[in-house]
């Protein structure tokens, strides 16, 4: 069987290219989308797509990204759950009581999203002092020289 030729590309670099730009261009619209609190849901409205193709979209662009999906997501949601907590908490003061269970809602999320968080690296604490030294023991008296001695050293150096 004779080689074929191979195909032609169905798109070429420059129309590649051009794509990989306006799905960079859509992940970023998406990810400041969410993080200003807006749901999946609307989104999709907003797209004209179903919640799930919506939500399957915003997967795949998290996949996309250097780090994993659980570790990129927790982080967006603390701070969409940030968020909605400072409105629910106003709506609270104001007397709305129905806004005390949006706050319990909120809050155990936010405690959910945080356990995700990586822990925190110990401070770092300075090394112990060393130890004092031990104050030196008292010197010990040279022993008196031997009169015997002092005499043949005297004798020895007049």
């Amino acid at each position: 069987m004779p080689d074929s030729p191979p195909r032609p590309r169905s798109r070429s670099r420059a129309q590649r290219l051009a794509r990989q730009r306006e799905r960079a261009d859509e992940d970023v619209r998406l990810m400041n989308l969410l993080a200003s609190g807006i749901g999946t849901a609307e989104l999709a409205a907003r797209d004209g797509i179903s919640p799930r193709r919506m939500r399957d979209r915003i997967a795949a662009m998290l996949a996309r990204r250097e780090a994993e999906p659980p570790a990129s997501f927790a982080p967006l949601q603390g701070a969409r759950l940030g968020d909605a907590l400072k409105v629910a908490y106003a709506a609270m003061m104001d007397g709305d009581l129905k806004a005390l269970d949006r706050v319990l809602k909120i809050m155990r999320e936010l405690e959910r999203f945080q356990a995700h968080r990586p822990p925190e690296p110990p401070a770092l604490t300075p090394p112990p002092a060393p130890a004092l030294l031990a104050a030196p023991a008292a010197p010990r008296a040279l022993p008196a020289p031997d009169e015997d001695r002092a005499t043949e050293d005297g004798a020895a150096s007049s």
